[in-house]
């Protein structure tokens, strides 16, 4: 893969971090069996070198990561049109692993405590525990391991 071309744009590694704990969704990326691209957004969850998803037990994404775990996560922080400049002013980040389910259910179970502190920061632990009872068991539990991640900005004074 080739590197960033304006690597003026580049962000550092924490400021990559704090976008992808702060955004409300992402765009995760695979591709079909017949080689088309396939991006849906979903909500996710970063803890170290590990995104975690959680998804239903069928469908299009689950196909594609079944057969070529590799995908593409895509997050913008922000944007904002800057008209006659004829640009973006905007924060983004992209991160790039393999897709897999998980398998363990102590780490299915963080993974929902894990995203339901993100979407859900103020609800109770007992709260918590008893949606993940009502509703976990239908969901399936996805992890990228991370292998890269990029952060890019431009004429983030405007944002």
């Amino acid at each position: 893969m080739q590197g960033m071309r304006r690597i003026k744009q580049k962000l550092q590694e924490d400021e990559v971090r704090e976008i992808l704990y702060r955004a409300p969704y992402g765009v995760l990326s695979t591709s079909c069996e017949d080689g088309l691209p396939y991006g849906v957004p979903l909500s996710f969850a970063l803890t170290g070198l590990s995104i975690y998803f959680h998804t239903a037990a069928v469908g299009q994404k689950l196909d594609n990561i079944k057969r070529d775990g590799r995908a593409c996560l895509t997050v913008v922080d922000a944007a904002k049109n800057m008209g006659e400049k004829l640009t973006m002013a905007y924060r983004s980040v992209m991160v790039f692993g393999t897709v897999r389910p998980v398998q363990g259910e102590d780490e299915r179970q963080a993974a929902f405590r894990l995203l339901s502190g993100k979407y859900a920061p103020g609800l109770s632990e007992e709260n918590t525990a008893a949606y993940i009872k009502r509703y976990g068991p239908a969901a399936l539990v996805l992890r990228m391991d991370v292998e890269y991640m990029v952060g890019k900005a431009n004429l983030t004074q405007y944002l």
